[in-house]
């Protein structure tokens, strides 16, 4: 007598979604990334590598990673990103408006990376279509390859308290760094240029 297994897997409690979502922090129930109360927008998941996250100033906690991160799109408006040591990284936009990323690693590699007031606590890697830096302050390392996909010009106003790499490529467009204020840099500061345009460090005011 033959006798035949019948295996019925159930999914209970699964902590993934199957489409793009936008994810807004609560931060409700603590600071912990991974606790899907803590977050609004994803029926009950939280934030992966295809989601966008918004980050204002109405949540009740700041976020720490409990891990190295990916996601596609993140505005950061107000709040504290704890990186807890580890790192983040942004596939899509990654528009920072204000607030802080502290204590860990942030990389960009989508079509843009805008930082706007934001004070950048940690290394900065950005690899982008292009790159726009206004009135924000960053205290580690800055290393900002910008594709030339669009013109990547920052009011500038920004104080760099490390080294800065700035590297611009493809022949889309120029590159500027400062178009209305000059930026502040307290360490080197080393330009490589293998596009066909220029990088123009400053249009209308000093850079120290």
């Amino acid at each position: 007598m033959k006798k035949q297994l019948f295996l019925l897997v159930i999914l209970i409690g699964t902590t993934t979604h199957l489409h793009a979502a936008t994810f807004t922090w609560l931060g409700s129930t603590s600071s912990d990334f991974n606790l899907a109360s803590n977050w609004s927008g994803g029926g009950g998941t939280i934030p992966d590598s295809a989601d966008h996250i918004l980050i204002s100033s109405s949540a009740t906690n700041n976020l720490v990673l409990d891990q190295n991160r990916k996601i596609s799109n993140i505005t950061l408006s107000s709040k504290t990103i704890d990186l807890n040591g580890y790192s983040l990284t942004v596939y899509g936009t990654a528009t920072m408006t204000s607030g802080t990323v502290t204590n860990g690693t942030f990389y960009a590699r989508g079509t843009l990376a805008a930082f706007n007031g934001t004070l950048m606590d940690c290394p900065v890697d950005a690899d982008c279509g292009y790159i726009r830096f206004s009135g924000s302050t960053f205290n580690s390392t800055v290393t900002a390859t910008d594709q030339g996909v669009a013109t990547g010009t920052g009011a500038g106003g920004c104080t760099f308290n490390d080294d800065v790499t700035i590297i611009h490529g493809g022949n889309g467009t120029y590159f500027t760094l400062a178009n209305t204020t000059g930026d502040v840099f307290n360490a080197d500061l080393t330009v490589i240029n293998y596009s066909s345009h220029e990088v123009h460090l400053s249009n209308t005011s000093s850079t120290q």
